[in-house]
């Protein structure tokens, strides 16, 4: 369940929301890492590092929407 668009607002003052940085590096690390592994030929390397990156995408998605639903409010 999605929280309501006042939540989002008052997520929005949250660091992890305001300055995603971390997450995209960490989805362009741990995906970089897992394709490096795949060509050397680590599968279980790659799989780690795909999940990893994509729990950081996750992250971003989540910060990304929060942000999206807040926009609609009036301030």
């Amino acid at each position: 369940m999605l929280p309501s668009p006042e939540t989002c607002r008052r997520w929005t003052r949250r660091t992890f929301v305001r300055r995603p940085g971390r997450a995209v590096a960490g989805v362009v690390l741990c995906f970089a890492v897992a394709a490096i592994a795949l060509l050397d030929g680590q599968d279980g390397a790659a799989r780690l590092f795909g999940a990893l990156g994509g729990v950081f995408l996750a992250i971003y998605a989540v910060a990304n929407l929060i942000v999206w639903r807040a926009g609609g409010l009036d301030e």
